[in-house]
């Protein structure tokens, strides 16, 4: 039997410092394409694989290579957006050392005719302009069986002799319907995805100059097709679906549709969010949004100024219409936020500022603050030096400044006016000790414990404990245990990855430290890094900073402005005991008036509480780091054996801080503290119900579209096992 050309699709997440990305990171557009495969009868010669959810999402660059490598597959596919593009073309050059003869093609938003770094670049052989379903069959046929030529292709452009040749052109798919389901053949599993992202329609019918939805047409998918896939999705157990529609508000077959999927979905855990304008919703469609499970929905305003939105070749505002539409979500008890852009052609930062006030005169609760980004392949883009808008060339495209407003005062108002809803997908596990992937405690002379790492399947979290090395410390045993370090290989590590190194002196570890970062970013330039040094004796904040300063992350990723998100984060953690932490103290505060504090890194004060430790000496120690510092950050580390109602009458401390400013290293803590937080737990749980927390639970999720902790309670609770707290909470709760 002849074998099958293999096809690896791969779609990179948004980079986020959390395991559980916040949209998700379904492959819808993978799934499309492996479905107009087999539409076209393709896969009979050809093996198209989607790279699955766990590698996608949490591998770091040097892992996800290997993995690719392994597969030797004849094409690698890319779905690239702003926010992956340039990490997908570092791994496709690397892919292409291994693999020489695979053929890269990418597709997706940021691939048009002005994305010439794309264009040119040497590891791309192939792209496509546009929708891909079909055009990608046709790409594949001319690979693998010498025909149609990619010559006569519209809409793409691919490598001859060495050379970019551009065939002009935008590929869409016309009736939608006529390409199978890719969640109905099982080509997305759905159960492994926090969140779906789904489309009722493509396109749009009215043609911003800034968006690049509005360069195709309209089109939309039968109500049986939508039906059919939500029904599935209701099979499988989906909790979230994102509409990822230009307007959810606009399918034509609006009522009977959403009437339809009410009837599915009624009395399901399956929750919808999407995106719409507020001028276009009436009452009808909301009341029918809520009976569906919407609860969440993002609004675009962009701006209130009519003569800006006729530069922008978008509809003109009807305020009165607007803020009905608002009104009706409120009344309906959808959540929202606002999208407002700062810097649109003409505008200063009080013309920005009148929109965030119009805003705030009528009560909206949450604004998203987008700094204008000029797209390729948008006319916007094509109008950016007659309008006189200074921008980035390549992702994320962001504008860096006008003749009406500077670049310090867009990181101004965005800082000043974003207000959106809290987007934490999971508890914040930067100082847990257990969570998804494999999380070692490390002490540097165990041997054998390191070189098992070689034979895991990867990692996101070490924790280094160099205090109990028994040669002491000094150059000498900073070279031999360098050895130790360097056997943690850096080709498995996951991400985001977190290092966190626990010693008697930083500045004496500097060197050893550094190397083995230095390794890590080596083979992994577009990773992110939590990095916590936590040291007994004092030091200067700022040696940290230059620590961190030489790492050889991706030289393209290097925070040009404002709008670059961070991609090593540092965290100082002073010792956990009274003694300890005031010598750390009196130390840093004496260092502090011989230098200025010059840091990135967050202090974190830890507060250790061992099986023999009152409540009232720990809330005392706690009460203490609050008179010393500002809405202290503290990590709260509870011994396994700890006296019940003592972490209760701590918890019940630590429930009216911010949440942000408090770390546990056990996830049942957390859930524990957020229960303190509801006024009457009990109240939302039936009485034959009992309360579960296990002792390292790590999936707590937050529902990201307006849900609380009280609505998904009742689903987390079959998931737990029984521990100590039980029945202190049933006791605390109870009525009587």
């Amino acid at each position: 039997m002849t074998p099958k050309f293999k096809v690896l699709l791969i779609q990179l997440p948004i980079p986020e410092f959390k395991t559980q990305k916040h949209w998700g990171n379904s492959p819808l557009a993978a799934g499309y394409l492996k479905a107009a495969a087999f539409t076209a009868g393709l896969l009979d010669k050809v093996d198209i694989e989607i790279l699955n959810e766990d590698d996608t999402n949490l591998s770091a660059d040097a892992r996800l290579i290997d993995l690719v490598a392994s597969k030797a597959p004849d094409v690698v596919g890319w779905s690239l957006f702003l926010w992956n593009a340039k990490r997908s073309l570092y791994l496709s050059s690397e892919i292409k050392k291994r693999c020489p003869d695979s053929k890269i093609v990418v597709g997706g938003p940021e691939v048009s005719a002005e994305t010439h770094y794309l264009l040119q670049h040497p590891a791309v052989d192939c792209g496509c302009f546009g929708e891909g379903e079909t055009i990608f069959v046709e790409i594949l046929k001319s690979f693998f069986f010498g025909t149609p030529d990619l010559a006569k292709l519209s809409g793409i452009f691919y490598k001859k002799n060495q050379k970019t040749v551009v065939n002009p052109g935008k590929n869409y798919v016309e009736n939608h319907d006529q390409i199978r389901s890719p969640f109905l053949l099982d080509y997305i599993n759905v159960k492994n995805h926090p969140m779906i992202s789904y489309e009722t329609n493509r396109g749009c019918p009215f043609h911003c100059a800034y968006c690049q939805t509005a360069t195709l047409p309209f089109r939309y998918f039968g109500a049986e097709r939508i039906c059919a896939d939500i029904d599935y999705f209701v099979k499988q157990k989906v909790q979230k679906v994102r509409l990822t529609d230009s307007n959810v508000a606009l399918h034509p077959e609006f009522v009977p549709l959403f009437t339809q999927i009410k009837d599915i979905v009624s009395n399901q855990d399956i929750r919808f969010s999407g995106f719409a304008y507020a001028e276009h919703l009436t009452e009808e469609k909301v009341k029918l949004l809520k009976a569906c499970n919407f609860t969440f929905l993002e609004v675009g305003l962009q701006t209130i100024h009519q003569e800006t939105l006729k530069i922008l070749r978008r509809p003109r505002l009807n305020k009165a219409s607007f803020l009905h539409g608002l009104k009706l979500l409120e009344a309906y008890d959808i959540t929202y936020h606002v999208d407002t852009i700062i810097g649109l052609p003409g505008e200063s930062y009080s013309d920005y500022k009148e929109t965030i006030d119009f805003l705030n005169d009528h009560n909206v609760k949450y604004i998203q603050a987008f700094p204008l980004m000029i797209m390729p392949g948008t006319q916007l883009n094509v109008m950016a030096e007659t309008l006189g808008l200074k921008h980035q060339k390549r992702p994320p495209y962001y504008l860096i400044e006008t003749a009406a407003i500077r670049n310090k005062e867009i990181e101004e108002a965005k800082k000043r006016f974003q207000r959106i809803p809290a987007q934490q997908s999971d508890v914040n596990y930067t100082f847990l000790s257990h969570l998804n992937g494999l999380i070692f405690g490390i002490d540097v002379s165990d041997e054998q414990k390191v070189a098992s790492l070689s034979e895991m399947n990867g990692f996101n979290k070490l924790i280094i404990d160099m205090k109990n090395r028994q040669d002491g410390v000094g150059n000498d045993s900073i070279d031999a245990n360098k050895i130790d370090l360097e056997s943690i290989p850096e080709t498995t590590v996951n991400m985001p990855f977190t290092a966190w190194f626990k010693m008697e002196s930083f500045e004496n570890e500097i060197p050893l430290i550094q190397s083995f970062l230095n390794r890590v970013v080596s083979a992994n330039p577009f990773i992110l890094i939590n990095l916590i040094i936590e040291s007994e004796d004092p030091f200067l904040p700022e040696n940290m900073d230059q620590l961190t300063a030489s790492l050889p992350f991706m030289e393209s990723r290097q925070k040009i402005n404002h709008t670059e998100e961070p991609y090593l984060k540092q965290y100082i953690v002073l010792p956990g005991t009274v003694v300890q932490a005031q010598k750390q103290t009196n130390g840093m505060q004496t260092l502090f008036k011989r230098s200025p504090w010059n840091t990135s890194a967050e202090i974190v004060y830890a507060v250790d509480i061992p099986k023999d430790r009152t409540a009232e000496d720990a809330i005392a120690w706690i009460n203490q780091i609050c008179k010393m510092t500002n809405d202290p950050k503290l990590l709260v580390r509870f011994e396994d054996q700890c006296d019940t109602i003592t972490v209760l009458k701590i918890l019940d401390l630590l429930k009216n801080k911010k949440r942000e400013n408090i770390f546990f290293i056990n996830s049942a803590v957390y859930y524990a503290m957020d229960l303190l937080r509801m006024e009457k737990p009990w109240d939302t749980l039936a009485s034959d119900q009992v309360l579960q927390i296990p002792p390292s639970y790590n999936a707590l999720t937050y529902d990201t579209m307006g849900q609380s902790w009280v609505q998904t309670l009742p689903q987390l609770l079959k998931q737990m096992k029984h521990i100590g707290f039980q029945m202190a909470f049933r006791k605390k709760f109870s009525e009587s």
